[in-house]
């Protein structure tokens, strides 16, 4: 049985890279888990993140949004996502702009790193209690 997935995507000013994770994410779920849902926290954006991701979900059915009036941090945009979601396993998914890229790769600049968009999972845990 494919297993059923919530990807929560934080974002804060995300606008140029919000829209290719989101669809990486989704081409990906497609395949691996077709009972899925994309979470997108936007953590008090000054840009158009706020506005794509409402865009996005008006789209899909799939895809949630949260807002946040105020900045809160990664970790409780997380939550937020967290309390939301309502699959059975959920991974975080943070998106690496070109600037995050080109910072990790000016501190290793012995490895070969292209800007680009990507997505980083980073958790994967049990959403249900029994």
């Amino acid at each position: 049985m494919a297993p059923s997935i919530s990807v929560v995507f934080p974002m804060w000013n995300e606008e140029a890279y919000v829209l290719r994770a989101v669809t990486a994410a989704r081409e990906a779920l497609r395949r691996a888990a077709p009972d899925h849902e994309i979470i997108l926290v936007n953590d008090a954006s000054t840009d158009r993140t706020g506005e794509m991701a409402d865009a996005l979900a008006r789209e899909d059915p799939k895809i949630k949004v949260v807002h946040h009036a105020q900045n809160r941090k990664l970790g409780a945009t997380l939550r937020s996502g967290y309390a939301i979601a309502t699959k059975d396993s959920f991974v975080s998914s943070l998106i690496s702009s070109p600037r995050a890229i080109s910072r990790r790769r000016s501190r290793n600049s012995s490895r070969d790193w292209k800007p680009s968009a990507s997505i980083r999972f980073c958790s994967a845990s049990p959403v249900r209690e029994k």
